[in-house]
């Protein structure tokens, strides 16, 4: 048996009920599987406790009395624009430092670890932008967190919306159900003693209505789908599979997972070997040194269908480090991914 406990927003967040229960959750086996093989590639600090704290604006996960990322549940804006919800942000790295950015200047779009497209269709009319936060709506219906012995997760049931799609009373209705699953574990030390932290993300998306596609830019970048947008300094290296990457304008094709680090600190985006596209351990990435988000490509420019009866299912990790996390351990981290 397992702990859950449940944030069930509704309409009024400010109204929103907590309760405990003990129950057995299908999800809950699925996430301590991932867990489970982290073990082999690190030593577990014992003495470490994960919590999770709700308020209105949503859940924040805790490493003893270190913040470790908050899971965005109430709509956010920035003077009244770009209005968002469903995300995380802050992410913290290992020294309790905030690096993910939200509302940035050069982008005000962007925020901590999302995941968007530019175009989302209902048959052939476009329903609005939710890269840019336009026209677009994530209505979060619940929350919950779960955990285990050295886990904590966070499962959220998001239901996306437009004001261009509206029933006969004028109210915006559910286009896509959003199950998204976020299993954080504890801070760990590999053999060479680099501290690092593995956050699991699960996300599935089933259509509620017929005919949903969604796609990414429509240009030769095609950019769309999981993505951080972290704090950056100048000082980052790049690399996948122990080689040097050069961002550049356009998509590039690599290996599974990308190390962003510098001396002090660093994050590992690892893209699940089983998501839709993946070829031969190769991934598509839209990478840039100042002033953007990271990209795990899905789908590119052109469009994929959303089922009613099977949804998407796309699966990343990542690995929030010291910046001396090694060539050989995020190998076998995106190994164990894969398993």
């Amino acid at each position: 048996m397992a702990e859950l406990e449940v944030s069930d927003y509704g309409s009024k967040p400010e109204k929103r009920i907590k309760f405990v229960m003990r129950m057995t959750v299908s999800v809950l086996g699925f996430l301590a599987s991932l867990s489970a093989a982290i073990g082999t590639a690190s030593t577990f600090a014992q003495d470490r406790k994960l919590s999770a704290s709700f308020d209105l604006e949503g859940v924040t996960i805790h490493e003893n009395d270190m913040p470790v990322l908050h899971y965005q549940s109430r709509v956010k804006s920035h003077e009244g624009g770009w209005p968002r919800s469903g995300y995380v942000h802050p992410l913290y790295d290992t020294r309790g430092e905030v690096i993910t950015e939200d509302f940035p200047e050069d982008h005000r779009h962007h925020r901590g670890i999302f995941w968007a497209w530019h175009r989302v269709w209902v048959g052939d009319q476009l329903i609005g932008d939710p890269w840019v936060c336009k026209d677009f709506i994530w209505d979060v219906q619940s929350i919950s967190t779960s955990r285990t012995s050295d886990t904590r997760s966070i499962l959220a049931v998001v239901h996306w919306k437009s004001p261009l799609l509206t029933d006969d009373i004028d109210a915006p209705y559910p286009i896509v159900d959003e199950r998204a699953h976020v299993l954080v574990n504890a801070m760990r030390s590999d053999e060479m003693g680099a501290k690092f932290r593995v956050v699991d993300f699960h996300l599935s998306f089933r259509a509620m209505v017929e005919g949903v596609r969604i796609g990414g830019s429509d240009d030769e970048k095609g950019y769309g789908g999981f993505s951080p947008r972290i704090r950056l300094t100048g000082e980052e290296s790049f690399r996948s599979g122990g080689e040097d990457l050069d961002p550049g304008i356009t998509a590039i094709t690599s290996g599974l997972s990308v190390n962003i680090a510098r001396p002090d600190s660093g994050l590992v985006m690892i893209v699940h070997p089983d998501n839709p596209l993946v070829q031969a351990g190769r991934a598509s990435w839209i990478l840039r040194r100042s002033r953007s988000m990271q990209n795990a490509v899905f789908p590119g420019r052109e469009p994929v269908l959303l089922t009613r009866n099977s949804p998407l299912v796309l699966r990343y990790r990542l690995v929030v480090h010291d910046g001396s996390l090694s060539d050989e351990t995020i190998a076998r981290l995106e190994s164990e991914f894969g398993q």
